[in-house]
């Protein structure tokens, strides 16, 4: 705090808030993000570098865009905590292939978060439409990605604008240097790859809150019917809900991801009355006032 204040003595374009009580990270963001009153918003949460033209080169994708619920993002370059590089892409890395099409960025979006908050940017309109945020969010910066695709204005720049820096802690920093760390990695990702199969996470939850609460927003080319029609592969499962996903393109990416993906919808389908059930959302997609 000592260090913001030093900052904001200075430069009076500096605004500190300062919460009277923990509100946790999604809500956290989720006030900031209400108290910005520029046209554009970009999101600095960590001790990243961004390069020097990132949020030239973000504005400029997004200054016809002023008027719309837009957002631009860009790739990342995966560093260690010295700024070593580890990885120059972390697309490739994570062997995210975004989709071509709306509809597939879209129906990709529904199951996967792939822009990091760090790497974006987003519209004062985006900000309107996205507030507030659902009552059951994982990711803010998934909600808002969303709401962007939902409305055809996802842009990316391919392109490496951010040092994404990892510690010790973190999966993607493992190295073939580092064989303890890696075994450890693997199996924390079996273990969780295993629960997700099983359907013992919240994953089905979020989706439906995230989901429910779009189709609340009334765009024009995303309704309730078809929050409904989509709703269908995460509370039914099974042989016809992996016929929808494929249908409508809600599947992760890549290949691999979507197998996965699809085996969880059979298996727990199969698993039926020994597993946990989400509850049902009863139209509270919205956290409370």
């Amino acid at each position: 705090m000592a260090i913001l204040k030093r900052y904001a003595s200075g430069d009076s374009r500096f605004k500190i808030h300062v919460n009277r009580t923990s509100l946790g990270v999604i809500r956290n963001f989720e006030k900031a993000i209400s108290l910005c009153t520029g046209d554009f918003i970009a999101l600095s949460d960590q001790d990243d570098v961004w390069d020097p033209g990132k949020i030239e080169k973000l504005h400029s994708v997004l200054q016809k865009k002023k008027s719309e619920p837009a957002m631009a993002f860009c790739d990342l370059t995966v560093v260690d905590k010295n700024l070593n590089t580890l990885a120059e892409s972390f697309y490739r890395l994570n062997r995210f292939e975004v989709g071509k099409t709306r509809n597939e960025i879209l129906g990709q979006l529904m199951v996967q978060n792939f822009v990091p908050g760090c790497s974006a940017m987003i519209t004062k309109k985006l900000q309107e439409v996205s507030l507030p945020f659902p009552k059951v969010l994982a990711h803010h910066d998934h909600w808002l990605a969303l709401i962007a695709a939902a409305n055809s204005n996802l842009h990316r720049i391919d392109v490496q604008l951010v040092k994404y820096r990892q510690h010790g802690k973190n999966a993607t920093g493992a190295t073939r240097h580092e064989p303890l760390k890696l075994i450890s990695n693997a199996i924390s990702k079996l273990l969780f790859r295993w629960r997700l199969l099983t359907g013992l996470e919240r994953f089905d939850i979020e989706c439906l809150s995230m989901i429910r609460a779009l189709a609340s927003k009334n765009f024009p080319d995303f309704n309730r019917e078809n929050a409904e029609e989509i709703s269908t592969i995460f509370e039914k499962r099974g042989p016809r809900a992996i016929f929808l996903s494929l249908r409508l393109y809600i599947y992760p990416r890549p290949l691999s991801r979507t197998i996965l993906f699809h085996l969880k919808l059979f298996i727990s389908w199969l698993l039926a009355g020994m597993r946990f059930n989400p509850r049902p959302l009863n139209g509270e997609i919205f956290k409370d006032r």
